[in-house]
């Protein structure tokens, strides 16, 4: 009698996970490209025009130090403008633009991010760094955490990944939850820090 060769199946590699990967590898060339971009668009305007886009200059930074700040109202006029950019991005992914949407949306903060890191290098040498620092902390830690916790969710309803529905919801009300710290952190804590900041600087 002839033996029955065993053969091997090899078994079937995970396409949603690795289409995860993928996708968030773009997002992040992405990022890296537009952060380019904004940085020669930094070099490239005149020496005249930049403080007219930035709000890191020696006259703000001095009024900023001194000044009274109403948190209260501070916090309402974060909220008038996150609210609007959070909402638009959480509608408007889930449908037939998404994918855009989200590439929109790193194009947009790549951009900003290395022209303002410019500006901020170029009116205060190394101390700008510390500066764009300054004021991107400690929020944007919840924002960022937030935004990837909402990309898990988006890759997952693109490849029409099973999640239960209790995922779902607590995963939505964590980066909610995230959103609303931020916002907090934003408003109450980030400006004391900054002003502790500038009075050491």
């Amino acid at each position: 009698m002839k033996k029955k060769r065993r053969t091997y199946i090899e078994p079937k590699k995970q396409k949603g996970k690795q289409g995860r990967i993928l996708a968030v590898c773009h997002l992040d060339m992405i990022f890296f490209v537009s952060f380019f971009v904004g940085i020669l668009w930094a070099n490239f305007i005149g020496d005249s025009s930049k403080n007219r886009f930035f709000m890191l200059n020696e006259y703000y930074l001095q009024q900023l130090k001194y000044a009274k700040l109403d948190y209260n109202r501070l916090f309402l006029y974060i909220l008038e403008n996150r609210l609007p950019l959070f909402g638009v991005l959480l509608l408007l992914s889930f449908t037939v633009v998404g994918i855009l949407i989200q590439i929109l949306f790193i194009l947009y903060f790549g951009v900003s991010f290395g022209f303002l890191c410019v500006m901020a290098i170029t009116n205060f040498g190394w101390k700008g760094i510390l500066y764009m620092g300054g004021f991107l902390f400690p929020h944007y830690i919840f924002y960022i955490a937030g935004y990837l916790l909402f990309l898990k969710i988006f890759w997952k309803k693109k490849e029409d990944m099973a999640m239960t529905q209790k995922e779902l919801v607590m995963q939505t009300g964590m980066i909610v939850l995230l959103f609303v710290i931020g916002l907090l952190v934003e408003s109450y804590v980030n400006p004391i820090f900054l002003k502790k900041m500038l009075k050491i600087f």
